[in-house]
């Protein structure tokens, strides 16, 4: 995949870098958040699992969940079958989530059809997943998700300045 690790002291090299984005950042970027983690996710079939975004964790010492995620939809095939984001009312260690498809609906915090250009919000301690989907379509479903913290000092002054990287998956 693709990602851009940044402060927000760089964000005029992010924007010069990829002037595309501009737009996305002025929408998705919260300004109480120093740092932030953007990457171009391509959800496998067979979804993900209830999770906790975590990226700066190594950069704190000890377990760190994401402030907010912003999820930014870009394609989704329009024949897909499932494939919903879940948000639980539940925070990592609070307890063993449920294997999706069996949530009770009282611990349902949010559940989104994803949409092409569909913004998505959430708190980053809460547990969410990615339920599985069907589609005979080539192109896959595509999102901009962007991981966003505030960071103290200490903390802010360990993560990358302006990184970007491209791997193949």
């Amino acid at each position: 995949g693709f990602h851009v690790k940044f402060r927000d002291t760089y964000r005029a090299q992010v924007v010069n870098h990829f002037p595309f984005l501009r737009p996305v950042l002025e929408a998705l970027l919260r300004p109480e958040c120093n740092v932030y983690f953007l990457n171009i996710f391509f959800a496998r079939p067979d979804g993900q699992e209830y999770h906790c975004d975590n990226y700066f964790t190594d950069y704190c010492g000890s377990f760190r969940p994401t402030d907010f995620v912003s999820v930014f939809y870009l394609s989704i095939p329009p024949e897909m079958r499932g494939g919903d984001l879940v948000v639980l009312n539940l925070e990592h260690g609070q307890m063993r989530p449920p294997p999706r498809g069996q949530e009770s609906s009282d611990l349902i915090l949010e559940r989104v059809r994803p949409a092409a250009n569909r913004v998505v919000e959430f708190d980053g301690r809460l547990l969410h997943a990615v339920h599985p989907f069907d589609s005979s379509a080539s192109s896959g479903r595509v999102s901009l998700v962007v991981e966003q913290c505030r960071l103290t000092r200490r903390h802010f002054m360990k993560t990358p300045k302006f990184s970007i990287a491209c791997q193949q998956t």
